[in-house]
């Protein structure tokens, strides 16, 4: 009878353990679901993303990305805060209305931007005032107002700090460009009057951009010194005033 009683108490244990395994919540599991899991394993340690993030800008840059740049209606930007909204290259060209050859390459410019729009963006920084000097009814300086409108439309700006940085990099003379990767990289630097027009002149200035890696922002500059223009380029310059 005892041995009976015993046997019948165990089976009574051995039920109550069975019931108490079943009704445990799923997270007690040993192997919990991959939906269950806190962890989120990403492949190579990093996060993936559905859109295309701005890039670091490149440090060694700086001063040409927060140079101060003012536009016709008095705001002021910087190229930081472009790469900071856009991954499309810029074309920075530094002109100036008292330079020739400068003026006379903007139409070709403006056609460039159009042709090019998908791949690079354009802007022309002057080194010299582009607004007259009445402060109550600021406009653009004759010589310039045709550029702000159709078929042109051309993105100006003012740059005080502009000659004191060009003096600093050694970059001589006008006009003068320089190509930014999205990371704020000098692709490309250059100085003297263009062909922006020709197609020839356009395919290198892209190959710039398609020969460094832009991901990484790597990028090497070329520095081009030459004369500020050439006596064929100043006979060829049409000028309004």
């Amino acid at each position: 009878m005892m041995i009976l009683g015993f046997k019948n108490r165990a089976l009574a244990i051995l039920g109550t353990l069975v019931i108490s395994v079943s009704a445990a919540p799923p997270s007690t599991s040993l192997n919990p679901s991959p939906a269950n899991s806190a962890v989120v394993h990403v492949k190579n340690g990093v996060k993936p993303s559905k859109t295309t993030q701005p890039q670091k800008p490149d440090e060694a840059n700086a001063d040409w990305l927060d140079m101060n740049l003012r536009d016709v209606s008095g705001k002021n930007t910087t190229l930081r805060q472009w790469f900071q909204k856009n991954t499309k290259p810029v074309l920075l060209v530094l002109s100036a209305t008292w330079c020739p050859p400068c003026m006379h390459e903007l139409p070709f410019l403006a056609s460039m931007k159009k042709t090019l729009a998908d791949k690079l963006d354009v802007w022309i920084v002057f080194v010299d005032e582009i607004m007259n000097s009445d402060k109550k009814n600021p406009q653009l300086k004759p010589s310039l107002q045709k550029f702000h409108h159709a078929p042109y439309t051309l993105a100006m700006y003012y740059a005080s700090q502009a000659p004191g940085i060009m003096n600093k990099k050694g970059l001589l003379g006008l006009p003068s460009f320089l190509l930014f990767s999205p990371s704020g990289a000098i692709l490309h630097t250059d100085t003297g009057a263009k062909q922006w027009g020709n197609a020839s002149v356009q395919n290198k200035l892209l190959s710039h951009i398609t020969d460094n890696n832009l991901s990484k922002g790597s990028a090497k500059t070329a520095v081009q010194k030459k004369p500020q223009y050439t006596a064929k380029d100043n006979k060829s310059a049409k000028v309004d005033r």
